[in-house]
């Protein structure tokens, strides 16, 4: 990586004990219109990650732990695996301590995660399970652990709630009891989103978790990183911003998903039969969304990157990668 980002002293003890969390996830079609496949993603990814664990930061990513080609999590576990080596073997005892993952895994994804997986890979991840409580779910409608009828329309809604839970404590910070221990683990609220490609379709949820977890940034005055150059969620977003007002973004709307995304009438349906608040359903979040880049696109500094504006857009369009790094890298650094 570029020495500009090596870490000094001051900067590793400024970020010690933030987390920096990445919406990331690979929609294939926008991707290689760019000339960009899985591959491109996946480097990306490691440039951005590789200096903040360096300098201490730990990096929270959502995924869940089924192998895959477009699952992110191994390739950040085995991001952090290899540097912890290669700081054992040089013997640099006196540099920051290494950053770990911070995975937030929403019920039922964490049931996936066996006590071998997670001893395995204890000294490089913190698995945070978000029970189907910790989403505010009436202990009345709580499911079993063992129910996998995914046509049921009680599994989809409190899976869905639980996935949007785990998207708001990753973005706010969460302490946990564990049952039966004294320990308290807490994980603090996110010092910066980075949001990177990003599904539009086949998502489970109420809306795609890149532009939930965007929203939610900028909810709660957490600097939002759009690298909007490489397709996906964050191009869209970007687009939004940077285009002329009153542009229309299919996308951007709830009435685009419903109409069609798989599923998420009858999610909506659900939701509607248990009362849950317009806010919470589609049609709430999308206008949600729709109202807060409306402000960010009058004023672009409430995306907290502390850069100027001229590299903000360019932060925002460039599909140059090492140009992206260097953007976000400076902004979250402060360097």
């Amino acid at each position: 990586m570029n020495s500009t980002f090596a870490p000094s002293k001051k900067s590793s003890t400024l970020l010690a004990s933030h987390v920096v969390g990445f919406s990331i996830s690979f929609q294939s079609d926008h991707a290689l219109a760019r000339g960009m496949g899985l591959e491109h993603l996946r480097e990306l990814l490691t440039r951005l990650a590789r200096p903040l664990l360096s300098h201490g930061a730990s990096v929270a990513y959502g995924g869940n732990w089924k192998l895959g080609d477009d699952n992110f999590t191994y390739k950040l576990l085995d991001l952090i695996n290899a540097e912890r080596q290669e700081q054992t073997l040089a013997g640099t005892d006196e540099g920051p301590l290494l950053g770990k993952l911070i995975n937030h895994s929403a019920w039922p994804d964490y049931l996936d995660i066996s006590p071998k997986t997670e001893a395995e890979w204890i000294h490089c991840c913190h698995i945070i399970r978000v029970t189907q409580a910790m989403a505010d779910i009436k202990p009345s409608l709580i499911l079993p652990d063992g129910a996998n009828d995914k046509t049921l329309p009680q599994l989809l809604l409190n899976r869905s709630r639980t996935l949007s839970a785990m998207r708001r404590l990753a973005t706010t910070g969460v302490t946990i009891q564990t049952d039966g221990l004294p320990r308290v683990s807490h994980v603090p609220a996110l010092r910066a989103r980075v949001v990177l490609g990003g599904k539009l379709a086949r998502y489970e949820g109420f809306m795609p978790g890149v532009l939930e977890e965007a929203s939610l940034a900028l909810e709660h005055g957490v600097p939002l990183y759009i690298l909007g150059g490489f397709g996906g969620a964050a191009e869209v977003l970007a687009k939004s911003l940077l285009g002329p007002a009153g542009t229309v973004h299919d996308e951007l709307s709830a009435e685009w998903h419903l109409a069609t995304v798989e599923g998420l009438q009858p999610l909506n349906a659900a939701g509607k039969k248990a009362r849950l608040p317009a806010s919470e359903l589609t049609d709430g979040r999308f206008a949600r969304l729709k109202r807060q880049l409306s402000a960010v696109r009058r004023n672009l500094g409430r995306l907290g990157t502390r850069l100027p504006k001229p590299e903000l857009i360019e932060l925002m369009t460039t599909s140059n990668p090492r140009r992206a790094v260097e953007l976000t890298l400076k902004g979250i650094l402060g360097r």
